[in-house]
């Protein structure tokens, strides 16, 4: 004789909702609920997130996210191509890479640092293959018969993460700075750094 059973918890002889008993139809109906989509925008430059026509830092969204979804969310990782939403509840994440508003009004400035690469041909060719896929704006690059000159605008967060990268290099590292005008309108000085790495 043929029994009715529920194919996820086995029990038997009783009422069926698509194959399964009404209790674990219920958490499976839970689980699809809970399935839930989230819109965020990258700043290739900043590191800041948008989400619904907002800009945060990741801690301040990890706050705002909660308090929307109603979740416990353990972290948000930040991946080349992708996000994830760490959370009991799976959430899908889709994600946009872009520049911010600020970060261009920035950009468009002139360039405040200058990064000189000298040294061996290979070697610097390969620095400045890595400092372009750091997904820093580098506004002109000139290459000679002594290296590379590397022209950027960049913030200070930025600045420190480059400093910190070639440092951890154990590169020969020169800066200096320069003081290239005075800015009447914020009524502060302005200037240029230059770091020379040589390799």
């Amino acid at each position: 004789m043929y029994k009715r059973f529920c194919v996820l918890c086995g029990k038997e002889d009783i009422k069926l909702v698509n194959g399964l008993c009404r209790e674990c139809y219920g958490k499976v109906a839970n689980t699809v609920k809970k399935k839930l989509k989230v819109r965020l925008k990258l700043c290739t430059i900043c590191g800041k997130l948008q989400y619904k026509n907002k800009w945060y830092c990741k801690d301040d969204l990890l706050l705002r996210l909660e308090r929307d979804l109603n979740l416990k969310i353990k972290d948000i990782i930040i991946r080349k191509k992708e996000a994830e939403i760490v959370s009991d509840t799976d959430i899908d994440v889709e994600l946009e890479k872009i520049v911010c508003t600020q970060c261009i009004r920035y950009l468009n400035k002139s360039y405040q640092y200058i990064i000189q690469i000298r040294g061996d041909p290979l070697k610097s060719k390969d620095l400045v293959s890595k400092l372009i896929k750091m997904d820093i704006i580098i506004k002109q690059i000139k290459e000679s018969k002594y290296g590379y000159d590397l022209y950027l605008c960049m913030n200070p967060k930025t600045f420190k993460r480059v400093l910190s990268i070639l440092k951890s290099k154990r590169y020969d590292i020169l800066i200096s700075i320069k003081l290239v005008t005075f800015d009447k309108q914020k009524g502060k000085n302005k200037y240029r750094v230059t770091i020379r790495v040589k390799i």
